[in-house]
């Protein structure tokens, strides 16, 4: 008898904005009924056709899915209680799935950098179990050959489809906040910190959007994350004297991308949170914590607007032009690499 379910397996813990979008999007591109082995409820909040749960599920189970996110590679700070963090989050859960003879998919991970050697060990382990291995940029399929010898697909993130972003809004409620016709979106999180030469340059860009009418909206994407709107943020301090700033409180996963698509422009830390706005053709400029972001717009030709990139400035003048339609931005096609992202997910067996 067929099993019936697969079991999708990533950093599903919280209601986190970019896990939860990834979440949706493999939910409606895999085949079959879907299972969170190693989560907890709140992180399936608002999502139909999913369920949590490993012993009710693991006889009717026939694979075991890696999906997207970047946790096959390690943050910039506290890398070994990360790398300690890696073994119980997806080592164990991936020897129980061998124990069980679960075939094993990798399908949209992020790879590297890993300092240590039996974190590099596990990851090899990993690959050379299973049937698919397909990454999200150049740089992880890079990183992953020096570790194994088996084949490795290069495709996309597997939230860059702009239809299911669009399903996705479509759930959100709207009840809870209003925002201005125009505006700049800036998303606020703990570590999005611009250098003292970007701040020069985004206070000027401010203050011609302030005298074009632009609003600007504060928002975050994590409740732990509210207090951060309340603090005396260095965006805050590069507005010019009167501008009009509204603070978003977070309601759902599905706000934060209904703010994202609805602004002129979008300042971010956050790797989804751009993913989003540049997957829409809604100008970004980031300010990351972490390497998976940069690697993000290297892959799409997009570094320009990427603090820490090798100019080691952000295209901020470029950024005003195109929110206000003065310039086109030339974007490399993703079609391809996504189709192929979607034909791996239904071709789980």
């Amino acid at each position: 008898m067929k099993k019936k379910c697969v079991f999708l397996h990533g950093s599903y813990y919280a209601p986190n904005f970019g896990d939860h979008l990834l979440l949706y999007v493999a939910i409606k591109k895999l085949n079959r009924t879907v299972v969170l082995p190693f989560a907890r409820h709140n992180a399936v909040r608002g999502l139909s056709g999913v369920c949590v749960g490993f012993f009710r599920n693991i006889f009717n189970c026939s694979s075991f899915v890696f999906g997207g996110g970047g946790y096959f590679g390690e943050p910039d700070t506290r890398k070994f209680r990360w790398s300690l963090m890696f073994v119980l989050r997806h080592f164990i859960p991936f020897l129980l799935m061998r124990v069980f003879g679960r075939k094993i998919y990798i399908i949209g991970v992020g790879v590297g950098p890993l300092t240590y050697g039996f974190v590099r060990l596990m990851v090899k382990i990993i690959f050379e179990s299973s049937e698919v291995i397909a990454l999200r940029d150049a740089e992880s399929v890079e990183y992953a050959k020096a570790i194994t010898d088996k084949k490795i697909s290069l495709i996309t993130d597997l939230a860059q489809d702009p239809k299911l972003i669009d399903d996705y809004i479509s759930l959100a409620s709207l009840k809870e906040y209003r925002l201005p016709l125009k505006y700049i979106a800036i998303h606020i999180s703990k570590y999005m910190v611009p250098s003292e030469g970007d701040s020069e340059d985004l206070r000027l860009i401010f203050e011609k959007l302030h005298k074009l009418n632009y609003d600007f909206v504060f928002f975050v994407d994590s409740p732990s994350y509210d207090n951060f709107l309340l603090s005396n943020n260095l965006f805050y301090n590069l507005l010019p004297s009167g501008s009009r700033c509204h603070q978003v409180k977070f309601h759902s996963p599905f706000n934060v991308a209904h703010i994202i698509k609805n602004s002129s422009g979008l300042l971010t830390g956050k790797l989804h949170a751009g993913i989003v706005a540049c997957t829409l053709g809604i100008p970004t400029l980031s300010f990351p914590s972490h390497s998976k972001t940069i690697r993000f717009y290297r892959q799409l030709a997009l570094e320009r607007f990427c603090s820490g990139n090798e100019q080691n400035s952000v295209a901020v003048d470029e950024f005003f032009d195109l929110v206000n339609n003065i310039s086109s931005l030339n974007n490399m096609s993703v079609c391809y690499l996504y189709e192929k992202a979607e034909r791996l997910l239904r071709d789980v067996s």
